[in-house]
């Protein structure tokens, strides 16, 4: 039996530095079957020149900035595969990703959604003084694929939110009873960086505190107890 193709989606905002580095990281996968979708968030970078020098078996589409959430979204309607994963401009896979996920979510057909484990690294630093932090299991779409059909059930990115939209998201998937399983093997090379979307912003300011009101009346809403 064929391994299914998997839809890569990778939204990107003046990512033209690091952008190369996570497209190589889907190439590299122990596993062929593989659609990447750049979606462009209106970069003033050079993220399209560097696009550019990335060869021909990727679709890099561009949108008016409209954040993360919008970027997402838009990958989502030009994705033809059935399995959808998500990786950002900055962070990395490690190379049996796919592999390891796509085999569990075949062989279960009740499981809806695969996720593994994260190493949080510091972008580009000297690991003698920044060493990576333990593996461990986080909430990030990066280390996660899933069957296209959960986004009929829990909806898309909900596109005002422009931080945390990803727990938001999340939370959902709670809230409708998808069926999630968690993995062991490293995933997700999640790179922190100066320069980042929420890197070294407030919980407030990301929308912390907001979300877990959203969530809160989601599971209100829908009559389960807390």
């Amino acid at each position: 039996m064929s391994s299914p193709t998997v839809s890569v989606i990778i939204p990107v905002f003046n990512g033209a530095e690091f952008l190369a580095e996570a497209v190589e990281s889907v190439r590299a996968q122990n596993y062929a079957s593989i659609e990447i979708i750049v979606v462009d968030d209106g970069s003033t970078d050079e993220t399209s020149q560097v696009v550019q020098t990335l060869g021909t078996d990727l679709l890099y589409v561009y949108q008016p900035n409209q954040g993360p959430a919008a970027a997402r979204n838009f990958g989502l309607t030009l994705a033809r595969s059935e399995i959808i994963a998500f990786l950002d401009a900055d962070d990395l896979w490690t190379g049996d990703k796919l592999h390891h996920q796509t085999s569990h979510l075949t062989a279960n057909p009740e499981t809806q959604v695969v996720w593994g484990s994260t190493q949080v690294r510091a972008y580009r630093a000297d690991e003698t003084l920044y060493p990576p932090l333990p593996p461990k299991w986080r909430p990030l779409l990066g280390s996660m694929i899933c069957r296209k059909e959960v986004f009929e059930a829990v909806g898309v990115f909900d596109p005002a939110l422009h931080f945390g939209e990803d727990i938001d998201w999340l939370t959902r998937l709670n809230i409708n009873k998808i069926r999630i399983q968690r993995l062991p093997e490293l995933a997700l090379i999640y790179r922190v960086r100066p320069g980042s979307l929420t890197y070294d912003k407030p919980l407030k300011e990301l929308g912390l505190f907001d979300n877990i009101r959203r969530s809160l009346k989601r599971h209100r809403d829908a009559g389960q107890r807390l």
